[in-house]
Formats: C-alpha cells, structure tokens, sequence
C-alpha cells in the first residue's frame, strides 16, 4: 500500500526542452543536459545551474534547513562576474532538488538526477533495514534456547541408544540388514527430537499476528508503514501531539474581534448588551475603515479561490480562510482575484516562522505606500507605537495603559481556547523608505520595518476540540501515558486548548519555545516531568523534546501533520503522520 501511495505522490509531469522541443514528461524520465522550466509553486526534482530567468527565488529549507528565499543568478552571469575579478560570494546559481520556487519563472539545466541528486543522496541516507521488533528478538533468543535444549536432548537419547545398540550387538542373532534398521529408527528417534523441540515458526507467528494487526489497524484508517510500530506503541509512555488538525478539528471561524473602541462576537456567543454580532459591528464600518480590512485580509493573503464539490471556496492556509470568510460575508468580498487586481501589490513578505506574521505592500491613490501586516497578536503589539481609532483611523501614540488593555484582550481571547490574530499597519511616503535595510539581493529586509507600527485590530479565531479527545487522553493518562501538547500558538490558548483536552493539569507546567531552547541538558531532565504545555514552538524543540524523553528512557509517540515535524517524527520511537491538520 504505501509503495502505490509514494509512487502516486511523487509521479508529476514537469515541462522540459529536449533537442529544440518543449514538451512534458514524467520526473522519472529527467536526464542530466535537460532544460527544466520552473515557475512558483514547483517543487524542484533534479539539481542543476540556472540558465535563465526573471528574479527566481527558491525555499531550500527542506535541503539545507534555512528558511530564507534564495535569490538564484544565471551560470553565465555568474562566470562573467568571476572572469572580470568581481566579488561572487552572494551569487548562486546552483538549484537544488527538493527546492520548491516561491516566485519567478525561469529554466534551469538538469546537471545530477536520481540518487545522485542531493535530495536522492538525502533519502538514500535515511533508508533502514527491516529490523525485528523487541518481541521477536525475544522470541527468536528463546527459540535458539530451546534449539539448543531439544539438540543436547537428542544427542544425549542418540548417544545412549547407541552405546546400547554396539553393547547388544554379541548377542544379536538378527540380519545385518535388521540390525541396520534397528540403528536408522535411533537415528530417526535423535533427529525427530531436534525437528519438535526447534520451534522455528514462533518468530513467523509474532510476524503473523502484527501483519493481522495491521490490517485491522487499515479498517480503521491507519496506514502501518514500519511493522514494528505495532508492538512499540504498546509500550508507549509518552505521546508528543500537535493541537491544531490533531486534537482540534481544523475549521476555523473568526468568533471574536476588538477594533479600536468597537467590538465584536459570534451571535451564538454574544454574552452581554455592550457585545454586537459580527452583521452589527459590519454594517458600522466606515468605508477607509472597510478599505484597510480588505488590505489586510485579502491582499496580504497567500489563499486563492477554488472549487470544493462544485461550490466556491478559499484553498489555503485554515486562519486565512477563516479571514477571508469573515470578509466575504461581512465586508463586502465578492472576488478575491478582482480585489487583489485592482490594488497595486508593490511587494509580499511571505511569512516569517521568527516573527510570526507576514506583509504586503500596498500603493495608494495618493501615492503613498502602505505596508499591511497580520499575524501573532502579542508579538505584533510588541511592534506598535501607535494605535489607530477604527472609525477615522486617525492615529495616536500607543499609551501603556491602553497596551495593557489591548494585552488583556488577547488573555481574554486565547483563554477562551481562541487563536488570537492582530492587524498592523505603517503608511510610508516612498519605497523603498529611506531607513529600511536592504538584503543582499537587494529587496527591502522584513525584519527593519517591524518598527513603529499602528496597532489596527485583533481578531479570535476559533478551532474547536475535535470530539472524543478529552476522553482519548483520559484513557491513555488511566494506562500511564503521559500526554504532552506541542504547539505553535501563544501560552494562554495553548494552556486553554490543553485545559479543555485535559492534557494541563494543576501543578503541571507550561512553557514556550525560546525559553525551552535556552535550557541546558540538565535543567531539561528536571524539568520534563513536569512539563504538559510547549507553546509558540518550532520543528526543533519537538525534535530536541523527543530526544531528551528518549534519553530519561521514555518510549515516545509522536504526531505530526506536516513536513516540518519530520524531524521530531524520525526521532520518536513510532511517528503518527497525520492526513489532515496544517
């Protein structure tokens, strides 16, 4: 099964010129000298040179674990810039396989496919031999004792038959052709011994019974890949899990919104008089107001629109969907594709795991230039130095006492199991602005503009628990395994989530992921018995987690969603890769 899943997942047409002719062919059928087309989106099969193309970026993290776009310049003017003596050090023109392209079009030259390819070397390392499980490891020392037992029973039952027999034979009056036969049935006795005692179909049976298991585990929509993961996760005692699309559902939907003085909650969840419903709260939105929503939820989106059973729907990722549902329904969104036309996009930020948000920049009628950023709330407030009055967006300073009102919204938010997201702009009078830095391939660095910005609007967005979870967890806490939350959200809806799953407990403790980094080995082995939570976390403290559980003898379990859980998947002692999620 998994052999047909990986066979169809991998199988993809790409677009090449071979001998003068552009045509489509199998990734399987790539040879070293092709011309490969590439464009944003494509996923990079082979390794090459660039040949040429128009301001080509590529995501290298899956290769090299750096997250940055990597600018790519043609072989050509590469070489030109070497002949002529000028510094090359920031020119790259090599692509790499597994490489997906973020953005340009461009062809580059097939220079080593296959296994010979960095990516093809990375998975040729990866590979494992069979291995048996515990069990039959086992099984098969005391199939070798027995083995060893039932031969030195045989041999002692041969030996004194014998003796017995040679002893008898003065006497014996039979034909040598029955005494023959007499010493043929010893010999049968000795070797019918050896066949009984050597039970050589115990370890086959263990075999047996996991690939039965397995196929009961496939009714119920596991797919087993590695055998032994059957037997392992029975001695499990630690199980490392992502929240959201794991133990929550994956459907988003904007619940909750604070703009300036304004406010506002789902009808279902309206608690008091001054609360309106989100109709209410839209139908009050001043059209600038309305201008700068619409900026910020539907340009500054990577969503595009699609068809789900013949319906319009967002593709994307789960909290931009949910935002751009919350536009369409209340703000007035009719085509995201006509939207996104009409505004002059002067540049996108993709978002930025360090920082936690992304951007776009925008120009306006007036000629000034606005860069509109969405993403975690809290960090984005630690940005502001302004807040903007939601019915004029006039401006003011950002006073202490209105962040801490502002910080006790986002509490209030994330404590009601709500991922909380904020909204932030800054106008500019040119661009590039004058005090941005500027990276090495010449674009304006993200991180230089996170200054100084005007504090819009946060909104929460709900994902609800899935259904059966709390008591899952109950169950595997009754058989003595610990379960642990690992997420990427802020620590107050983290340890609300895990409140409602009853993963937190009193006395547990919750932490995030820049202060687990920090921790030395040893403060780390004091400190994970206790520890339930970890939020706003990366790939590699799930990995560097797993790893210290491991060492203090845990047997660990570990899900996953994504490509970045890899790591942490790989480390763990059984990985639950999981269909749906982020």
């Amino acid at each position: 099964a998994f052999a047909k899943l990986n066979a169809k997942k991998e199988q993809r047409d790409i677009k090449v010129t071979r001998s003068g002719r552009t045509e489509m062919i199998s990734i399987y059928d790539v040879l070293a000298g092709d011309i490969i087309h590439m464009e944003p989106g494509d996923i990079i099969p082979v390794d090459g040179i660039f040949v040429d193309g128009s301001d080509v970026k590529c995501d290298e993290s899956s290769a090299t674990g750096e997250s940055d776009a990597m600018r790519k310049t043609p072989g050509a003017a590469v070489m030109k810039a070497l002949e002529s003596g000028q510094p090359a050090k920031n020119l790259d023109p090599f692509v790499i396989s597994g490489a997906k392209v973020l953005e340009g079009v461009g062809t580059f030259m097939a220079t080593s496919v296959g296994e010979h390819s960095s990516f093809g070397q990375i998975m040729m390392s990866v590979r494992v031999e069979i291995e048996a499980t515990p069990l039959q490891e086992k099984l098969g020392k005391l199939a070798m004792a027995i083995a060893y037992l039932g031969t030195t029973a045989a041999g002692i039952l041969f030996f004194v038959l014998l003796f017995r027999f040679v002893g008898g034979l003065s006497g014996d009056n039979r034909s040598a052709s029955e005494k023959g036969s007499a010493f043929m049935d010893i010999l049968i006795v000795a070797v019918t011994i050896i066949v009984v005692a050597v039970p050589e179909g115990l370890p086959l049976a263990v075999t047996l019974a996991l690939a039965f298991a397995t196929t009961k585990m496939l009714k119920e929509n596991n797919l087993v890949r590695i055998l032994r993961a059957c037997e392992t996760m029975g001695n499990a005692t630690a199980i490392c899990s992502d929240k959201t699309g794991t133990l929550t559902t994956n459907r988003m939907t904007v619940v909750a919104g604070t703009f300036g003085t304004t406010s506002f909650v789902h009808a279902d969840s309206a608690n008091s008089d001054k609360d309106k419903t989100i109709s209410a709260w839209a139908s009050q939105v001043s059209p600038a107001a309305k201008e700068l929503l619409i900026q910020s939820i539907a340009i500054n989106s990577t969503a595009f629109e699609g068809q789900e059973d013949g319906k319009p729907v967002f593709v994307g990722s789960k909290t931009e969907t949910a935002l751009l549902e919350l536009a369409k329904d209340h703000l007035g969104l009719v085509s995201l594709s006509e939207t996104r036309d009409n505004e002059q996009v002067i540049h996108m930020f993709p978002f930025d795991s360090a920082k936690k948000c992304m951007g776009a920049v925008v120009k306006l009628p007036n000629g000034q230039y606005r860069l509109v950023v969405k993403g975690a709330s809290e960090i984005l407030l630690s940005f502001a130095s302004e807040f903007a009055h939601f019915e004029t967006l006039e401006a003011e300073p950002l006073s202490e006492e209105h962040r801490q009102v502002l910080t006790d919204t986002i509490n209030a938010y994330a404590n009601r199991s709500l991922r909380t997201i904020g909204l932030v702009y800054r106008d500019f009078p040119q661009w590039p602005p004058a005090d941005a830095a500027l990276t090495e391939g010449g674009s304006v660095d993200f991180a230089s503009l996170l200054r100084d910005l005007t504090f819009f609007g946060l909104v929460g967005i709900q994902d609800p628990v899935r259904p059966g979870v709390p008591e899952a967890v109950r169950k595997a806490q009754k058989a003595g395994v610990t379960v642990r939350m690992v997420t990427g959200d802020n620590m107050q809806t983290a340890r609300a989530i895990a409140t409602e799953c009853l993963i937190y407990t009193e006395g547990g403790l919750v932490m995030e992921g820049p202060d687990f980094r920090r921790l030395s080995t040893e403060q780390l082995d004091e400190m994970l018995p206790r520890l339930q939570v970890l939020a706003r976390s990366s790939p590699e403290d799930k990995r560097i987690l797993v790893t210290r559980l491991k060492a203090l003898g845990e047997i660990v379990a570990v899900t996953g969603d994504g490509t970045n859980d890899a790591p942490a998947l790989k480390a763990a002692n059984v990985g639950f890769s999981m269909v749906s999620g982020t």
